[in-house]
């Protein structure tokens, strides 16, 4: 129950921080914490951090293949 609350405060983004009484609801100030909540990655996001990560792999790859044909010419 206190996870599905703390998610359903994360998915708001309705305020910059959010207090989250972890004692059911007994108003005891220890049991109150504030966070901040991150924010949410949209689609284009994700596309862009896959982009950069792919061409990362395909420029090592490039550069492994160069590097075994020139060692394969040297012989």
């Amino acid at each position: 129950m206190r996870v599905s609350i703390l998610i359903l405060f994360l998915l708001s983004g309705c305020a910059n921080t959010h207090t989250v009484n972890i004692c059911g609801g007994i108003d005891i100030p220890v049991c109150k914490h504030s966070y901040e909540p991150t924010p949410i990655e949209t689609i284009e996001d994700q596309e862009k951090k896959l982009k950069q990560s792919m061409l990362k792999v395909m420029t090592l790859m490039l550069d492994q293949m160069t590097q075994h044909l020139l060692e394969s010419m040297a012989q």
